[in-house]
């Protein structure tokens, strides 16, 4: 059976962020995984584990005849602990995975052509890692989310 349309785009960023892989040229490698609780705890508490968080969505007023646009805001939480072994500053680890997240999901902002644009939004910064917000904009036929 065929996904939603907002499930296909929420599969493609977390096959979007499977990528940002030391061999594929980022700083890091990601363990990627979909929140699965509704308090978003990260299993494991493993650095550099990025959970995919979908939040809050809106209707947009600009659609088309017969079509609905929404807009839907995810964020990327990541793990980045303090780590004695390591040399770098902790803010440098954290700007690393933000810069590695924003590059791979600019890659394909319409993620698999199921959207029609990925907004970056400010980060938010905690103790222990840092978390990337964005919204992604897409359309659906009315009465039809399985359908642009």
């Amino acid at each position: 059976m065929t996904e939603p349309i907002i499930e296909n785009i929420s599969a493609n960023i977390a096959t979007t962020l499977a990528g940002v892989t030391v061999a594929n040229g980022y700083n890091q490698t990601l363990t990627v995984q979909r929140a699965r609780r509704s308090n978003f705890d990260i299993t494991g508490e493993i650095d550099y584990t990025a959970v995919i968080m979908q939040r809050d969505e809106t209707e947009k007023e600009s659609a088309p005849l017969c079509k609905t646009d929404r807009s839907i805001n995810y964020e990327v939480a990541v793990l980045v602990r303090n780590d004695d072994r390591s040399t770098d500053a902790m803010d440098t680890r954290k700007n690393r995975v933000r810069a590695d997240i924003e590059k791979a999901l600019c890659v394909d902002p319409t993620r698999g052509g199921y959207a029609i644009d990925t907004v970056l939004q400010p980060p938010e910064n905690y103790t222990d890692g840092i978390s990337v917000k964005f919204e992604v904009w897409y359309r659906t036929a009315n009465n039809n989310p399985y359908n642009a």
